[in-house]
């Protein structure tokens, strides 16, 4: 058996991290995170504990939600590089 390379276990990380969360809300689709559900994890899983303009929140899943149901797949979730771009400490969507 080949040894898995560091990458392929990050993303099965990042995979498995986006299904837990994708998962809490039993009646929507468990692909996709919900608003709710994409702010629990930037704020649990990317220490962003402090994102307090809910404004810049909404302009991130206005931007990552492409089709307008309300929700964001990985691919959006986490190789957008508009999400890349809100992860940026000195952006204001930490308050600051």
């Amino acid at each position: 058996m080949a040894c898995k390379s560091r990458v392929s276990d990050a993303i099965a990380t990042l995979v498995g991290v986006f299904h837990e969360y994708a998962s809490k809300d039993c009646e929507e689709d468990h692909f996709k995170l919900s608003k709710s559900e994409l702010k629990e994890l930037m704020q649990k899983e990317l220490d962003m504990d402090n994102v307090k303009d809910p404004a810049k929140l909404d302009e991130l899943m206005k931007e990552l939600d492409e089709d307008g149901d309300g929700q964001v797949d990985f691919l959006d979730a986490f190789f957008s590089p508009f999400f890349f771009f809100f992860l940026d400490p000195e952006d204001s969507l930490h308050g600051e």
